[in-house]
């Protein structure tokens, strides 16, 4: 049995390495703009922050898959986004990813790639952002169903799950995700 402080951060190592090895993006851990280190890099100009949730395919409270379908979006993390992105010339896009494991994460024997049975990656433009009403100080969270409702996605299958490409983007981020 582990703690959620312990999980979060194992977890989150696993997607991360997940995503390295599968898609031609960049993390560099000496690289920090205006002491902010965003999650991913590619080219020049691309910036990517990523925000990850586990739906437990079984769980005690069986609460259905919609439960964890929704991200937390922090404010301030966003203001440092967007300062980032003037002062580079940067664009920025969010990768929302949803691992399903077997079980709760916390009841799990282990934590490693074998813990993650499927995933679902949905790449979009920053301004999904904007589709939740903003705040200044407190999170806030934007839903699966929100983002579905609001754009149209090209999917595609990958190992161990499924990459949905908002279309507008498609073309900027094509070679990134070999696509």
């Amino acid at each position: 049995m582990y703690s959620i402080d312990e999980v979060k951060p194992a977890i989150e190592k696993i997607h991360i390495t997940y995503l390295f090895k599968n898609f031609d993006l960049q993390f560099d851990f000496n690289l920090e703009l205006n002491g902010f280190r965003p999650d991913f890099f590619a080219e020049k100009n691309l910036i990517f922050e990523l925000k990850t949730r586990t739906y437990p395919r079984k769980n005690e409270k069986n609460k259905g898959k919609n439960h964890y379908h929704w991200w937390s979006l922090d404010p301030m993390q966003i203001k440092k986004y967007e300062t980032i992105k003037k002062e580079n010339k940067a664009e920025l896009f969010w990768i929302f990813l949803l691992g399903h494991t077997p079980k709760e994460i916390t009841k799990l024997n282990k934590i490693s790639e074998k813990s993650i049975l499927y995933r679902e990656i949905y790449l979009v433009p920053w301004s999904a952002k904007n589709l939740v009403q903003p705040s200044q100080k407190a999170l806030i969270h934007l839903s699966l169903p929100t983002l579905q409702e609001e754009y149209d996605f090209s999917k595609h299958v990958m190992k161990k799950g499924e990459l949905n490409i908002e279309l507008g983007i498609e073309q900027v981020v094509n070679k990134i995700f070999n696509i």
